[in-house]
Formats: C-alpha cells, structure tokens, sequence
C-alpha cells in the first residue's frame, strides 16, 4: 500500500509475519487473526492506539489507519518538490482544486 511508510512512520516497532494460512486449522487461523489485531495495537504509538482499541479484525484496524493517513498521503504528494519553482507549484495546485 502507498501509505504504508506514512504508517510506520507512527509505529514503535516493525514486525514481519508471513506464512501459508492454507494449510492451518481454524483454531490455527483464529489464533492467527488474533495475534494480527494484538501486533497492530501494540505496534501503533500512543497517539494511534485509541483509534484501533474497537478494532475486531487486524482489517479493520488496518482500514483505520488508512483512513487516518490518508489525508497525510494526499498533502505529501502536493508537497512542493525541491526542484519547483513557485509559478509550477502553484499551477499544480491550481489544477488539483480544479
């Protein structure tokens, strides 16, 4: 997902979970799902955790985060560059409201 260094940017920590979820039980994929929720609040900074405590599903949670980022992600892209001068910055800006 394009938003997704924006999000780690508001994480404590980075966590890889990978694995075939195919060959497990249900038990095995509850379990799973669980564990997934728990890693996403845990890894979520103080200021983000209260909008992924109501979360039930690690999808959810993730929804919630790129609903809250998306925003960001939209002011990022219209960041004027270095390299733009005032008069290209302001035209892009011009065509975006437009």
């Amino acid at each position: 997902h394009s938003f997704t260094p924006k999000i780690l940017g508001h994480c404590r920590r980075r966590i890889h979970c990978s694995s075939n979820i195919s060959t497990l039980t249900r038990a095995q994929k509850e379990l799973k799902k669980n564990k997934a929720i728990f890693i996403l609040q845990q890894a979520a900074a103080d200021t983000i955790f209260p909008r992924l405590m109501g979360a039930t599903s690690a999808k959810e949670a993730w929804s919630t985060l790129h609903e809250k980022f998306q925003e960001s992600i939209k002011f990022e892209l219209i960041k004027m560059k270095k390299f733009e001068t005032v008069k290209d910055h302001y035209s892009k800006i011009k065509e975006i409201v437009s």
